[in-house]
């Protein structure tokens, strides 16, 4: 896939400019490492290729820092999503334990309204609950 993307660039560039076939490139694809190696070829062409091994030496060391604070985010969060998972999953093991165990008690629960319109408060909050724990996780994510 990115080789195409990079065979693309080439074919691009030869009828026409460098720095416009990787800033469509950078278009295509819609990461910021491809934005920060269109800018870079950019300033390149401004510079007229001076001090060149510099300028890529710099994107390169930015896009690993970048990696190393989604990598340490992802480990920062590892608990959040495994306590988060443990916190939907106890809920309904309960309810089908304790449905096929003690018998008609908690039939209640799926045969009349009121025992439905508890069940689906309880599913709703979980459902809230969700969005809230990757809510979480995302700002933990963006502001690291």
């Amino acid at each position: 896939m990115v080789g195409d993307e990079f065979r693309r660039v080439v074919e691009e560039s030869r009828g026409g400019s460098i720095v416009e076939a990787v800033g469509r490139l950078a278009a295509r694809v819609d990461i910021p490492e491809a934005w920060m190696l269109a800018d870079a070829v950019r300033m390149l062409g401004r510079t007229g290729g001076q001090d060149s091994l510099s300028l890529l030496e710099a994107c390169a060391d930015e896009i690993a820092t970048r990696r190393a604070r989604v990598r340490r985010a992802s480990a920062q969060t590892t608990g959040i999503r495994f306590e988060g998972f443990l916190a939907s999953v106890i809920p309904a093991v309960m309810f089908l334990w304790f449905f096929f165990s003690f018998g008609d008690d908690y039939r209640v629960m799926v045969e009349t309204a009121r025992g439905r319109m508890m069940l689906a408060v309880a599913v709703g909050s979980l459902v809230v609950c969700w969005a809230l724990v990757l809510a979480i996780l995302r700002r933990a994510g963006a502001a690291d």
